[in-house]
């Protein structure tokens, strides 16, 4: 995936995925890539969203974080394979008929987003429902020590130490 259209592609498309889609799609793809492009198209989904479902935007809000927080290490292939696992959740999650209700009409969140957008545009104002969509389960992510690098925290033998009693 090199562009925000690949992924709203792949995240709005209705069918659901399997995980190995999921992972093929994103294999190759770098953590930073994949996290700006995440990142951008989470961000435009929670400014669909009708000021009032604070619910709804909060749940948004951490998935979002859970995904990038994966993003930081898709080289190491456990944390690529967490990450397609919880894209793949998220993705069939979103697109799932019947979670939210948009003018009384049972829809997907992906719907119902799209109807608020709509609303935004015409001044219409359709009465929407995201509370099925709430029990999205979050996860705890764990990374292995070894995807994290190496930082230097001695200083310079050419510097001098800093000496505690003289910093005020």
């Amino acid at each position: 995936m090199e562009y925000f259209e690949d992924l709203a592609d792949f995240l709005e498309e209705e069918r659901e995925l399997e995980f190995e889609e999921v992972f093929e799609a994103i294999d190759g793809t770098s953590s930073e890539d994949m996290g700006e492009i995440l990142e951008n198209y989470m961000e435009d989904l929670l400014g669909g969203l009708p000021d009032e479902e604070q619910e709804i935007y909060m749940l948004i809000e951490n998935i979002k974080s859970g995904l990038l927080f994966l993003c930081e290490n898709l080289e190491d292939r456990n944390t690529r394979m967490q990450f397609a696992e919880e894209l793949c959740r998220f993705k069939n999650w979103y697109t799932e008929d019947g979670l939210c209700k948009a003018g009384g009409i049972p829809c997907s969140l992906m719907h119902a987003v799209a109807s608020s957008r709509a609303d935004a545009l015409t001044g219409e104002s359709t009465e929407l429902d995201f509370s099925g969509a709430l029990g999205y389960e979050l996860k705890d992510f764990e990374m292995s020590i070894g995807s994290f690098s190496n930082i230097d925290i001695l200083p310079d033998e050419e510097e001098e130490p800093v000496d505690p009693e003289r910093v005020h």
